[in-house]
């Protein structure tokens, strides 16, 4: 159970890029507990996730790893509206199946947090969607992010690459 939750909560769906970007001494508790005891975990989470961004966030997460979905949009939207940018991707995440323009609105606020995985995949939709200038935006944004990984970035910029010759076809 530790290896999946810490997969889901390192890495989403299929292209699309996330990050772990939470207090490092709140997931090593959460890392060195979960396998041992899920229960003192999940009441530590809940009594935190009120005051705690963190714990909203991680509380999610490990909400959608077992999926109880209700519950795990309840939390991701508490740690959302305090502008928390990976708890706004993994609502992106969350959506992007059933309602990709809620997800590209999502993907798009946090992108404007300066969170590279959100530019990335603000920058999927838009080419999705050929709009090609705004996925050139977002792709270029996260290949310029310092905090985003490099491998990520040289795929987003050979996405920007692409879009820019979308783009120009286009015109």
């Amino acid at each position: 159970m530790k290896k999946l939750f810490l997969f889901v909560f390192t890495f989403c769906n299929g292209v699309f890029a996330t990050s772990a970007t939470v207090n490092v001494h709140l997931s090593n508790y959460v890392y060195h507990h979960i396998e041992k005891h899920p229960q003192v975990v999940m009441r530590f989470l809940l009594k935190n996730a009120a005051y705690n961004v963190e714990a909203a966030y991680m509380l999610g997460i490990f909400l959608l790893d077992i999926r109880a979905y209700e519950f795990a949009e309840h939390f991701l939207q508490i740690a959302a509206e305090k502008k928390f940018a990976p708890a706004i991707n993994a609502l992106a995440d969350f959506y992007y199946a059933s309602a990709k323009d809620k997800a590209l609105s999502m993907y798009k606020q946090a992108a404007e947090l300066g969170f590279a995985p959100s530019q990335f995949n603000a920058g999927v939709i838009c080419m999705e969607q050929c709009n090609y200038k705004e996925a050139v935006k977002y792709f270029q944004q996260a290949a310029e992010n310092k905090d985003f990984d490099p491998e990520l970035k040289k795929i987003a910029k050979l996405h920007a690459k692409k879009a820019i010759k979308k783009c120009k076809k286009k015109n």
